[in-house]
């Protein structure tokens, strides 16, 4: 299953290539002058994850302009943010 999540300022994309849904981690935050990080939220009050193997690829006018893949057991603890 393949699940992604945009944002329309900076055309983020998130890919997630695993069997289960990514559903309590979102983009929480892209810096707002030149988009050079943004912070993923874990909006879970109790269950952490791990983004390790996932990958976040930035497309700018639809075309990848840098790939960012998670080191494994790189873990988003319940209620936590990761800056990349």
């Amino acid at each position: 299953m393949i699940v992604s999540q945009t944002s329309i300022n900076k055309c983020y994309l998130l890919f997630i290539f695993k069997i289960s849904a990514l559903t309590n981690v979102r983009i929480h935050e892209i810096e707002s002058k030149n988009g050079e990080y943004l912070r993923l939220l874990n909006i879970s009050n109790s269950d952490d994850y791990d983004l390790g193997g996932h990958f976040l690829q930035q497309n700018m006018a639809c075309v990848p302009v840098s790939r960012f893949k998670f080191p494994f057991n790189t873990i988003i603890r319940a209620g936590q943010t990761i800056t990349v």
